[in-house]
């Protein structure tokens, strides 16, 4: 991996100099302002003003970090409140700490921790004392093109063709991310995210004037969730879009009145993300498709049917629907259709066979002998699709795994790391397993990334013959560990008395 970090180092990928695999102590503020919890907010404001800082870090007796009080919760709890400034205390006011960053941590963990939530402040502790501070304008000015600025841009935008311009320099991030080596499991953390607030933004302004224009409030609860790849947080490009409505059973009116609305906003939706750069789905699996835009129990009779009746679409529908992940609204509605299905699965051995089936009908592209397997003809002679060969080979085998243990994550990675601590799988398996779809998963996005820069689709195609010698050797060794993932899906999910 990090040979090929260095080639992609040297690449017209390379858009600044390296950053994100720098250390936070390189960054971070230290020492740090700080106060304890019964300093009174007067005492605060004048630490604040002879440092010339715009938050400080309430600390205990051994000095751990246990809150945080910005200038932001001063105007907005003191001074708005009109509070005696004498009589409140840091600890009526602070922000709780809910997380922190190690010194040795690197750049992207601290864009992703900040980004995950949103916060633009995060101590740094070690051995469990504070040790500095690194805040949202630090890692600002370690980039040129200001890319940490996009989330708060995202925050500031009203109209959809704001938006559309705010997120065009999202390609830069991914750019960067992967020149400098950043683990693929992290970038498509954060690519995610900025993803995710980019369409709860869109449906905030895509509700919004659905009310102005006489169509709204939403008429009942509602849940908006991604499925596929955005589902399962592994998204990296602006690809095409997955994503459904779930919404709760109405009273006093028809489901037909209540949909209506729903199909209304997804449609918004969809234009918008269109807008801002998301290819819309071949296959219309979109929220503004009355088929994707149901009630909660219309939802649970739709997935009960497909799994009584495993035909080859609706197993297709299936492999889609079951990687769904609450993104907006309210997230119950789905918390209650995923338990649902996990007791349907269990109910339904047959539906999980034919799942199995429809997985293990694949093999890896590798010969016996250890030769790739690529395309005979066509435009793509000599190469591989590594998403359809590869990646949802690994994605369908852990989905049967975590749907049959009840597993919530939705990543593969988390997936694999949950099936590990329950011992569900050896964790050597899983570690063999996790490497190999970063490898796969790399150089998707790696080839990917390349043909979007010169104009060209995003196909997942690979031409092993490109690659050098070691990449070609890891690409073996990733198709190797499918095979092994697949052997151990058979023993698990094959009913032996049902020809494959």
């Amino acid at each position: 991996y990090d040979e090929i970090g260095r080639e992609q180092a040297q690449s017209a990928y390379l858009v600044e100099a390296s950053t994100f695999r720098r250390r936070i102590k390189e960054i971070m503020s230290t020492p740090v302002v700080t106060c304890r919890p019964y300093d009174t907010v007067a005492e605060i404001a004048e630490k604040m003003a002879r440092a010339n800082v715009s938050s400080l870090v309430m600390v205990n007796e051994d000095q751990k970090p246990i809150g945080l009080v910005t200038e932001r919760i001063l105007v907005s709890r003191v001074l708005a409140k009109k509070r005696p400034t004498g009589e409140t205390r840091a600890i009526d006011i602070a922000d709780p700490v809910f997380t922190a960053l190690n010194p040795d941590a690197f750049f992207y963990q601290a864009l992703l921790t900040m980004v995950r939530h949103r916060v633009k402040h995060l101590p740094v502790v070690a051995d469990d004392k504070l040790a500095g501070i690194v805040t949202i304008s630090d890692l600002i000015k370690t980039r040129s093109v200001g890319t940490i600025s996009i989330l708060q841009d995202i925050e500031d935008r009203h109209t959809i063709p704001e938006l559309a311009s705010a997120v065009a320099p999202l390609n830069n991030v991914l750019k960067a991310l992967l020149a400098e080596k950043t683990p693929v499991r992290e970038i498509t953390a954060i690519m995610n995210e900025y993803y995710d607030r980019l369409t709860r933004k869109i449906i905030a302004i895509a509700e919004k004037e659905l009310e102005e224009e006489g169509f709204g409030p939403s008429p009942v609860e509602y849940c908006f969730i991604n499925m596929g790849s955005g589902g399962r947080r592994e998204q990296s490009l602006r690809t095409d879009l997955d994503n459904a409505i779930i919404f709760a059973d109405p009273e006093g009116i028809t489901h037909e009145q209540a949909r209506a609305y729903f199909l209304a906003l997804g449609r918004r939706v969809i234009d918008g993300l269109v807008l801002c750069g998301f290819k819309r789905c071949n296959g219309d699996v979109m929220a503004s498709n009355p088929a994707w835009c149901r009630s909660l129990n219309e939802w649970l009779e739709t997935v009960r049917d497909w799994f009584q009746n495993p035909s080859s679409i609706n197993i297709r529908h299936l492999t889609i629907f079951l990687d769904f992940r609450p993104l907006a609204g309210q997230a119950d509605l789905a918390h209650k259709l995923r338990h649902g299905i996990f007791d349907m699965f269990v109910e339904s051995p047959l539906a999980s066979h034919l799942l199995a089936a429809d997985e293990l009908q694949y093999r890896q592209p590798l010969t016996i002998t250890g030769r790739f397997i690529t395309k005979k003809d066509g435009p793509h002679r000599g190469e591989i699709n590594l998403k359809i060969s590869a990646c949802v080979r690994v994605v369908d085998c852990v989905r049967l795994f975590a749907l049959r243990h009840r597993i919530e994550e939705t990543s593969t990675w988390d997936r694999l790391d949950r099936l590990a601590a329950l011992h569900i799988l050896k964790k050597d398996d899983v570690e063999f397993f996790s490497a190999a779809y970063e490898t796969l998963m790399f150089f998707r996005l790696r080839e990917n990334l390349r043909k979007v820069i010169m104009g060209k689709e995003a196909d997942n195609y690979i031409n092993p013959d490109h690659l050098t010698k070691m990449e070609r050797s890891l690409l073996k060794d990733a198709f190797i560990a499918i095979g092994k993932l697949q052997k151990i899906t058979h023993n698990h999910f094959s009913i032996f008395w049902l020809p494959r």
